[in-house]
């Protein structure tokens, strides 16, 4: 998650514009990812779309971590994880330089 907040601060220009990432792009998030309540009770469209999502991947793994159950995605859920932190801070990174290079 980090590293997407990240790639969305190298874009905002004003301290401002934080409150429209955040009602844009984290609030939808928290509520498809299934952080208040279970993904599976949600339609069949938005929980494909959900699975995309790095943050329904570090609930599921989060949950199965504190029961003990539902951890065969475990391998699946750390990739994505890492995968969406690896390419959010190259991103971010190469979009940080150039604006500090200008």
């Amino acid at each position: 998650m980090s590293a997407v907040a990240l790639f969305a601060v190298a874009y905002i220009s004003a301290a401002e514009l934080q409150t429209y990432y955040f009602a844009l792009f984290l609030l939808p998030m928290t509520i498809v990812s299934g952080v208040y309540f279970s993904a599976h009770d949600l339609p069949g469209w938005v929980q494909a779309s959900a699975r995309v999502l790095p943050l329904y991947h570090a609930t599921t793994l989060t949950r199965g971590l504190l029961t003990g159950t539902n951890l065969h995605g475990a391998i699946l859920s750390v990739t994505v994880i890492v995968g969406y932190a690896a390419i959010g801070s190259v991103i971010a990174a190469r979009v940080i330089g150039a604006r500090v290079n200008q």
